[in-house]
Protein backbone atom coordinates (compact mmCIF):
# COMPACT_ATOMS: atom_id res chain seq x y z
CA UNK A 1 0.00 0.00 0.00
CA UNK A 2 2.44 2.49 1.28
CA UNK A 3 5.14 1.60 -2.09
CA UNK A 4 1.69 2.41 -4.31
CA UNK A 5 1.49 5.53 -2.54
CA UNK A 6 3.97 7.29 -4.38
CA UNK A 7 3.56 5.82 -8.18
CA UNK A 8 3.32 8.72 -10.33
CA UNK A 9 0.75 7.73 -12.64
CA UNK A 10 -1.20 10.10 -14.27
CA UNK A 11 -3.39 12.03 -12.61
CA UNK A 12 -2.29 10.41 -9.13
CA UNK A 13 -1.42 12.58 -6.21
CA UNK A 14 2.38 12.66 -6.62
CA UNK A 15 1.73 13.70 -9.91
CA UNK A 16 -0.24 16.44 -8.71
CA UNK A 17 2.25 17.43 -5.89
CA UNK A 18 5.17 17.52 -8.49
CA UNK A 19 2.84 19.94 -10.93
CA UNK A 20 2.82 22.19 -7.43
CA UNK A 21 6.28 22.20 -6.18
CA UNK A 22 8.91 25.03 -6.80
CA UNK A 23 11.44 22.43 -5.65
CA UNK A 24 12.23 19.15 -6.17
CA UNK A 25 10.14 15.63 -5.41
CA UNK A 26 12.12 12.89 -5.30
CA UNK A 27 11.45 9.36 -5.45
CA UNK A 28 13.90 6.28 -4.84
CA UNK A 29 14.57 6.34 -8.43
CA UNK A 30 15.03 9.91 -8.88
CA UNK A 31 18.56 11.36 -9.11
CA UNK A 32 19.94 13.35 -6.56
CA UNK A 33 17.59 11.04 -3.78
CA UNK A 34 20.30 10.22 -1.75
CA UNK A 35 21.57 13.00 -1.51
CA UNK A 36 18.37 14.82 -0.06
CA UNK A 37 17.78 11.64 1.83
CA UNK A 38 21.54 11.55 3.67
CA UNK A 39 21.69 12.74 7.33
CA UNK A 40 25.19 14.78 8.32
CA UNK A 41 25.62 11.62 10.67
CA UNK A 42 26.56 8.64 7.83
CA UNK A 43 25.26 6.05 11.18
CA UNK A 44 21.98 7.51 10.02
CA UNK A 45 20.46 5.68 7.14
CA UNK A 46 17.35 6.96 6.48
CA UNK A 47 15.26 5.59 2.88
CA UNK A 48 11.63 7.73 2.65
CA UNK A 49 9.23 7.21 -0.02
CA UNK A 50 9.43 10.68 -1.06
CA UNK A 51 12.36 13.58 -0.17
CA UNK A 52 10.96 16.50 -0.74
CA UNK A 53 13.41 19.33 -1.27
CA UNK A 54 11.88 22.32 -0.23
CA UNK A 55 12.38 26.13 -1.63
CA UNK A 56 9.29 27.78 -0.03
CA UNK A 57 6.74 27.53 2.98
CA UNK A 58 4.11 26.64 0.12
CA UNK A 59 6.52 23.71 -0.71
CA UNK A 60 6.37 22.35 3.01
CA UNK A 61 2.90 23.05 3.48
CA UNK A 62 1.69 20.73 0.01
CA UNK A 63 4.22 18.27 0.93
CA UNK A 64 2.27 17.78 4.66
CA UNK A 65 -0.85 17.52 2.87
CA UNK A 66 0.45 15.21 0.24
CA UNK A 67 1.26 13.23 3.12
CA UNK A 68 -2.19 13.32 5.13
CA UNK A 69 -3.66 12.58 1.81
CA UNK A 70 -1.78 9.44 0.72
CA UNK A 71 -1.20 7.87 4.73
CA UNK A 72 2.30 8.95 4.90
CA UNK A 73 4.10 9.88 7.92
CA UNK A 74 6.19 12.86 7.57
CA UNK A 75 10.45 13.84 8.53
CA UNK A 76 12.28 17.35 8.42
CA UNK A 77 15.25 17.99 8.47
CA UNK A 78 17.77 20.87 7.53
CA UNK A 79 21.60 19.23 8.25
CA UNK A 80 20.53 16.09 9.92
CA UNK A 81 22.31 16.63 12.94
CA UNK A 82 19.51 15.56 15.35
CA UNK A 83 17.95 12.86 13.73
CA UNK A 84 16.87 10.32 16.09
CA UNK A 85 14.18 8.11 14.23
CA UNK A 86 15.09 7.61 10.75
CA UNK A 87 12.79 8.72 7.73
CA UNK A 88 12.26 5.49 6.38
CA UNK A 89 8.61 4.67 4.81
CA UNK A 90 7.62 8.02 4.97
CA UNK A 91 8.13 11.52 3.11
CA UNK A 92 10.81 13.60 4.14
CA UNK A 93 10.83 17.22 3.87
CA UNK A 94 14.78 18.74 3.32
CA UNK A 95 14.51 22.35 4.14
CA UNK A 96 18.26 22.95 3.52
CA UNK A 97 17.48 25.04 0.61
CA UNK A 98 15.96 27.53 2.29
CA UNK A 99 18.57 29.51 4.56
CA UNK A 100 17.80 33.13 4.55
CA UNK A 101 18.86 35.06 7.22
CA UNK A 102 17.42 38.52 8.17
CA UNK A 103 18.87 40.50 11.17
CA UNK A 104 17.09 43.68 12.41
CA UNK A 105 16.53 45.58 16.00
CA UNK A 106 18.26 42.68 18.13
CA UNK A 107 16.11 39.95 16.41
CA UNK A 108 17.17 37.58 13.75
CA UNK A 109 14.27 36.06 11.01
CA UNK A 110 15.67 32.56 9.42
CA UNK A 111 14.80 30.38 6.98
CA UNK A 112 14.25 26.38 8.09
CA UNK A 113 17.16 25.40 6.47
CA UNK A 114 19.44 28.18 7.94
CA UNK A 115 22.49 26.88 10.04
CA UNK A 116 24.70 29.00 12.83
CA UNK A 117 27.35 29.70 10.00
CA UNK A 118 24.64 31.53 8.39
CA UNK A 119 24.06 33.46 11.30
CA UNK A 120 26.80 34.68 12.92
CA UNK A 121 28.96 36.75 10.09
CA UNK A 122 25.46 39.10 10.46
CA UNK A 123 24.22 39.38 13.93
CA UNK A 124 28.38 40.27 14.47
CA UNK A 125 27.85 43.55 12.35
CA UNK A 126 25.81 44.50 15.09
CA UNK A 127 27.49 43.26 17.96
CA UNK A 128 24.94 40.79 18.70
CA UNK A 129 24.96 37.45 19.04
CA UNK A 130 22.64 34.77 19.10
CA UNK A 131 22.20 32.05 21.16
CA UNK A 132 24.30 29.25 19.42
CA UNK A 133 25.70 25.61 20.69
CA UNK A 134 29.27 24.37 20.05
CA UNK A 135 29.07 24.17 16.21
CA UNK A 136 28.17 26.77 13.45
CA UNK A 137 26.94 24.16 11.33
CA UNK A 138 24.47 22.79 13.32
CA UNK A 139 20.64 23.78 12.11
CA UNK A 140 19.19 26.88 13.75
CA UNK A 141 15.45 25.83 13.80
CA UNK A 142 16.29 22.08 15.20
CA UNK A 143 18.66 22.76 17.88
CA UNK A 144 16.55 26.28 18.68
CA UNK A 145 13.28 23.67 18.76
CA UNK A 146 15.11 20.79 20.55
CA UNK A 147 16.03 23.45 23.75
CA UNK A 148 19.48 24.62 22.46
CA UNK A 149 21.81 24.82 25.70
CA UNK A 150 24.35 26.70 24.51
CA UNK A 151 27.84 28.30 25.76
CA UNK A 152 26.31 31.55 26.70
CA UNK A 153 23.50 29.65 28.65
CA UNK A 154 24.18 30.48 32.32
CA UNK A 155 23.98 33.88 31.49
CA UNK A 156 20.76 34.22 28.76
CA UNK A 157 19.14 31.02 28.90
CA UNK A 158 18.32 28.00 26.19
CA UNK A 159 17.80 29.03 23.03
CA UNK A 160 13.60 27.93 22.89
CA UNK A 161 13.61 30.28 25.43
CA UNK A 162 14.17 33.79 23.36
CA UNK A 163 12.09 32.15 20.43
CA UNK A 164 9.89 35.28 19.68
CA UNK A 165 7.44 34.13 17.08
CA UNK A 166 7.60 31.31 14.21
CA UNK A 167 5.75 30.58 11.36
CA UNK A 168 4.70 27.03 11.06
CA UNK A 169 2.93 24.26 8.88
CA UNK A 170 0.57 22.02 11.33
CA UNK A 171 0.20 18.16 10.53
CA UNK A 172 -3.57 19.52 8.87
CA UNK A 173 -1.62 21.69 6.38
CA UNK A 174 -2.40 25.17 8.01
CA UNK A 175 0.25 27.80 8.11
CA UNK A 176 0.06 29.38 11.74
CA UNK A 177 1.75 32.26 12.75
CA UNK A 178 2.65 30.95 16.41
CA UNK A 179 3.85 33.47 19.39
CA UNK A 180 2.91 34.02 23.52
CA UNK A 181 -0.54 35.77 21.97
CA UNK A 182 -1.40 33.69 19.25
CA UNK A 183 -1.81 30.04 19.23
CA UNK A 184 0.52 30.07 23.17
CA UNK A 185 -0.13 26.61 23.75
CA UNK A 186 1.61 25.73 20.55
CA UNK A 187 4.22 28.53 20.91
CA UNK A 188 5.05 26.49 24.23
CA UNK A 189 5.24 22.75 23.11
CA UNK A 190 7.20 23.77 20.48
CA UNK A 191 9.98 25.10 22.18
CA UNK A 192 11.13 22.15 23.52
CA UNK A 193 9.49 19.17 21.66
CA UNK A 194 11.66 19.44 17.97
CA UNK A 195 9.47 18.86 15.37
CA UNK A 196 6.55 16.60 16.46
CA UNK A 197 3.77 19.93 16.83
CA UNK A 198 4.64 21.14 13.01
CA UNK A 199 7.51 21.92 10.46
CA UNK A 200 8.44 25.63 11.41
CA UNK A 201 9.51 27.19 8.08
CA UNK A 202 10.35 30.75 9.79
CA UNK A 203 12.10 31.48 12.77
CA UNK A 204 12.69 34.57 14.65
CA UNK A 205 14.58 34.89 17.95
CA UNK A 206 16.27 37.51 20.54
CA UNK A 207 19.78 38.40 20.12
CA UNK A 208 22.07 39.58 22.74
CA UNK A 209 25.12 41.98 23.12
CA UNK A 210 27.86 39.84 22.72
CA UNK A 211 30.90 41.11 20.41
CA UNK A 212 34.14 39.52 22.16
CA UNK A 213 34.12 36.28 24.77
CA UNK A 214 37.25 35.27 26.97
CA UNK A 215 37.46 31.29 26.55
CA UNK A 216 38.48 28.20 24.79
CA UNK A 217 39.60 24.90 25.26
CA UNK A 218 42.52 22.99 27.96
CA UNK A 219 43.35 19.44 27.09
CA UNK A 220 44.86 16.89 29.70
CA UNK A 221 45.63 12.73 29.15
CA UNK A 222 42.55 10.85 30.24
CA UNK A 223 44.85 9.34 33.07
CA UNK A 224 44.29 12.73 35.16
CA UNK A 225 40.51 12.82 34.40
CA UNK A 226 39.89 12.35 38.96
CA UNK A 227 42.24 15.12 39.00
CA UNK A 228 40.72 17.37 36.49
CA UNK A 229 37.16 16.53 37.90
CA UNK A 230 37.84 17.42 41.27
CA UNK A 231 38.90 21.03 40.40
CA UNK A 232 36.43 21.35 38.04
CA UNK A 233 33.83 20.49 40.54
CA UNK A 234 34.85 22.94 42.95
CA UNK A 235 35.35 25.76 40.53
CA UNK A 236 31.56 25.30 38.81
CA UNK A 237 29.93 25.87 42.38
CA UNK A 238 31.72 29.20 42.50
CA UNK A 239 31.95 30.25 38.85
CA UNK A 240 29.89 33.56 37.95
CA UNK A 241 26.55 33.18 35.96
CA UNK A 242 28.87 35.07 33.07
CA UNK A 243 31.02 31.66 32.73
CA UNK A 244 28.98 28.14 30.74
CA UNK A 245 31.62 25.31 30.62
CA UNK A 246 31.91 21.97 30.53
CA UNK A 247 33.48 18.41 31.10
CA UNK A 248 34.39 16.33 28.32
CA UNK A 249 36.09 12.82 27.61
CA UNK A 250 36.79 12.01 24.34
CA UNK A 251 39.01 10.43 21.73
CA UNK A 252 40.62 12.50 19.17
CA UNK A 253 40.25 11.61 15.55
CA UNK A 254 42.28 11.65 12.86
CA UNK A 255 41.42 14.81 11.04
CA UNK A 256 43.63 16.79 8.93
CA UNK A 257 44.42 19.80 11.31
CA UNK A 258 45.24 17.42 14.40
CA UNK A 259 48.51 16.27 14.39
CA UNK A 260 49.31 12.93 13.84
CA UNK A 261 50.54 12.33 17.17
CA UNK A 262 47.14 12.62 18.66
CA UNK A 263 45.35 10.70 17.07
CA UNK A 264 43.30 8.59 18.69
CA UNK A 265 44.41 9.53 22.25
CA UNK A 266 41.88 9.79 24.91
CA UNK A 267 41.97 13.39 26.52
CA UNK A 268 39.88 15.02 29.30
CA UNK A 269 39.05 18.43 28.84
CA UNK A 270 37.58 21.62 30.00
CA UNK A 271 35.64 23.88 27.55
CA UNK A 272 34.24 27.48 28.76
CA UNK A 273 33.14 30.94 27.34
CA UNK A 274 33.24 33.93 29.81
CA UNK A 275 31.57 37.41 29.37
CA UNK A 276 34.07 39.58 30.87
CA UNK A 277 37.74 40.91 30.06
CA UNK A 278 40.92 38.94 29.57
CA UNK A 279 42.51 40.26 32.80
CA UNK A 280 39.35 38.91 34.87
CA UNK A 281 39.09 35.77 32.88
CA UNK A 282 42.43 34.94 33.33
CA UNK A 283 41.85 35.08 37.52
CA UNK A 284 38.63 32.85 36.65
CA UNK A 285 40.66 30.05 35.06
CA UNK A 286 43.68 30.16 36.95
CA UNK A 287 42.77 26.57 39.11
CA UNK A 288 43.04 24.81 35.43
CA UNK A 289 46.24 26.47 34.40
CA UNK A 290 47.94 25.02 38.65
CA UNK A 291 47.09 22.23 36.55
CA UNK A 292 49.70 22.16 34.27
CA UNK A 293 51.38 19.64 31.66
CA UNK A 294 48.26 20.14 29.41
CA UNK A 295 48.23 17.90 25.92
CA UNK A 296 47.06 20.96 23.97
CA UNK A 297 48.79 24.61 25.31
CA UNK A 298 46.31 26.70 26.90
CA UNK A 299 43.98 28.34 24.73
CA UNK A 300 41.82 29.74 26.99
CA UNK A 301 41.98 33.92 26.33
CA UNK A 302 40.09 36.55 24.06
CA UNK A 303 38.49 35.90 20.68
CA UNK A 304 35.53 37.17 18.61
CA UNK A 305 32.12 35.51 19.82
CA UNK A 306 31.98 34.38 16.05
CA UNK A 307 35.42 31.92 16.57
CA UNK A 308 34.05 30.40 19.69
CA UNK A 309 32.12 27.39 18.20
CA UNK A 310 35.29 26.79 16.55
CA UNK A 311 37.38 26.60 19.87
CA UNK A 312 34.80 24.70 21.98
CA UNK A 313 34.47 21.46 19.99
CA UNK A 314 34.93 18.36 21.02
CA UNK A 315 38.39 18.11 19.47
CA UNK A 316 41.44 20.28 19.74
CA UNK A 317 43.00 22.10 17.60
CA UNK A 318 46.46 23.66 16.52
CA UNK A 319 45.22 25.73 13.78
CA UNK A 320 43.51 28.94 13.85
CA UNK A 321 39.87 29.24 13.98
CA UNK A 322 38.06 29.94 10.62
CA UNK A 323 34.28 31.09 10.89
CA UNK A 324 31.71 29.91 7.80
CA UNK A 325 30.30 31.97 5.72
CA UNK A 326 26.47 31.55 4.10
CA UNK A 327 25.67 30.12 0.84
CA UNK A 328 22.98 32.99 0.51
CA UNK A 329 20.89 35.25 2.08
CA UNK A 330 18.66 38.75 2.76
CA UNK A 331 19.49 41.18 5.69
CA UNK A 332 18.60 44.26 6.92
CA UNK A 333 20.13 46.56 9.44
CA UNK A 334 19.47 47.18 12.85
CA UNK A 335 17.27 50.28 13.39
Amino acid sequence: MLATAVTAKPGGPLQALRSRIRGAVLTPEDPGYDQARAAWNPAVQQRPLLAVMAETEGDIARAVEYASEVGLGVAVQATGHGVTVPATGGVLVNTSRMRSVNVGAGTAIVGPGAIWADVLPHTQEFGLAPLLGSSSGVGVVGYTLGGGSGFLGRQYGLAADSVVRMRAVTADGRVLNVTAEEHPDLFWAMRGGTSNFGVVTRLEFKLYPVKRVCGGGVYWPIERAREVSDVYREWTAAAPESVTSRLALLRVPPLPHIPNEMWGKLLVAVQAAFLGDEEEGARLFAPFRKLGAPVVEDALGMMPFAAAPTRSHATPSRARPRCCTPTYRTRSPST
